[in-house]
Formats: structure tokens, C-alpha cells, sequence
């Protein structure tokens, strides 16, 4: 080879690469590959495994979990005002004798306890304007 003759690197590539008569397309290489991970599936499934850590589900945003607190308060307040209701048909129905007792204070206290306003600072919460934030307000 003389400083004439310069041969271009890769000129004629096609003679170097191996003829491959096997060679999968790309269809064929997704079709093994998806039947292995099948297969690697049924062997975690057989053993009790799960084969991928289970995905977290998606967070609410703020706004959202206290309109979701607010209205689990609100009925759980609800539950709690019949509950209070049946202490005071039990203090309504308690004898003379027993009024002034241990059970009659405990009754009157169940019974004295205002959740009425605890209902109103609720319904108070559900009805806020809540930050949206990034700019949004």
C-alpha cells in the first residue's frame, strides 16, 4: 500500500457482518422475551412471591385529604350526637336514687358535652377556601 492508495475505513461494511440465517426480528425477539417474562411470573406466582413491589396509590393533594378529614369528622359527630342521644334517654330514664350518683355525673357529663359546636367548627372547615398554591390563588 503505497500514500496513494487510501482505502476508506468501513467502506464496504456489508462483507464484514456475519450472516446470521437464525436472527429474530423484532417481533419475534418481543414474543420470547414477553413468553420468559410469563414464565418468570408463574414461577414467582407458584412460589407466593410477587414479582414486582406492589405500586404506592397515588397521593391526594392537601385540599383534598381535609375535605376528606372535614366530611369523616362531620359523620363521625353525626354517629357521636344519636350515641349521645340514647345517654340521655338512658339519664332520662334513670331513677330518683341513682340521679345523683357516679353514673348520674357520668351520664350528665356524656350528655352536657357540646358537639354541636364541634359540628359548627367542621362545617366551618368543609366550607374554607383552601390554598391551591404554585401560583394558582
Amino acid at each position: 500500500m503505497n500514500g496513494n492508495d487510501k482505502q476508506e475505513p468501513f467502506a464496504d461494511a456489508g462483507d464484514l457482518t456475519p450472516d446470521l440465517p437464525n436472527a429474530m426480528s423484532d417481533e419475534e425477539r418481543a414474543a420470547a422475551q414477553k413468553k420468559v417474562d410469563a414464565d418468570v411470573a408463574l414461577i414467582a406466582n407458584s412460589m407466593g412471591k410477587p414479582l414486582r413491589k406492589p405500586r404506592k396509590p397515588k397521593r391526594l393533594s392537601r385540599g383534598q385529604r381535609w375535605a376528606n378529614a372535614a366530611s369523616e369528622a362531620m359523620a363521625a359527630l353525626d354517629v357521636l350526637t344519636e350515641i349521645q342521644g340514647e345517654y340521655q334517654d338512658w339519664l332520662d330514664n334513670l331513677p330518683e336514687n341513682l340521679q345523683s350518683s357516679a353514673l348520674g355525673d357520668k351520664l350528665n357529663d356524656v350528655c352536657n358535652l357540646d358537639i354541636e359546636g364541634a359540628k359548627s367548627t367542621v362545617e366551618e372547615a368543609e366550607g374554607m377556601d383552601m390554598p391551591l398554591g404554585f401560583g394558582r390563588d
